[in-house]
């Protein structure tokens, strides 16, 4: 049985309650989280991932017979692509080796597992198991997923939800809540936090640049 230690506060950056056109947005089009209700061999999933193909706005996970659905809705995919330009910025002010893996899915059947993350990267200059993974979540927070990214030995994993970052590192026992990155341990999350909630996303890149 693996074992998970999560401290009682894993958010480490909060922002204001003020509101912003996106959450307007994430109010008015959330995403659609669905868990089948029975368990499914692997030949099924992938049956049933045959039959959706390669739709851009539907994410599909495995884990153990269970298979989750999700589509993703317009505030979704804002903060994906906002948080993936706003880190390529961070990467290359602090010339950071990178390989953007994106959404490209971890996938085994003698793992009993498959996940889609939002973002992943490996860091360097060689592909093989993620450094890190990001899940952007507007309807279903829950760290019960970290269980298919340590079966494919994913180092950190980011979860964004409700306008603040949890992370989590992978350790012998399991995932641990941190409150800083180890894969990117100058990273200003408070700074990237405030820019991922602006109205407008050219003058968060803007902000962003200027506050490394």
């Amino acid at each position: 049985m693996i074992s998970y230690h999560y401290l009682y506060k894993p958010v480490i950056a909060q922002v204001s309650s003020q509101s912003t056109e996106l959450n307007q947005i994430s109010k008015e089009t959330e995403s659609q989280h669905f868990v089948f209700p029975n368990r499914y061999s692997w030949k099924e999933f992938k049956t049933l991932s045959a039959l959706i193909g390669d739709s851009r706005n539907i994410h599909l996970n495995y884990l153990d017979g269970l298979i989750e659905i999700m589509t993703t809705s317009a505030a979704h995919e804002i903060i994906v692509h906002l948080l993936s330009m706003l880190l390529g910025i961070y990467f290359a002010e602090k010339d950071i080796d990178f390989i953007p893996t994106g959404s490209a899915t971890l996938e085994s059947e003698a793992k009993g597992a498959s996940v889609e993350p939002d973002l992943s990267f490996c860091f360097g200059n060689k592909l093989g198991d993620r450094d890190l993974a990001i899940e952007v979540i507007f309807t279903s927070g829950n760290v019960a997923k970290l269980e298919r990214y340590r079966r494919f030995h994913t180092k950190e994993v980011w979860f964004w939800e409700d306008g603040k970052f949890s992370l989590y590192r992978l350790r012998e026992s399991g995932y641990e809540a941190i409150n800083q990155s180890e894969c990117l341990p100058n990273l200003d999350l408070e700074l990237l936090t405030r820019c991922l909630l602006m109205a407008e996303p050219k003058s968060a890149l803007k902000v962003f640049r200027q506050g490394l």
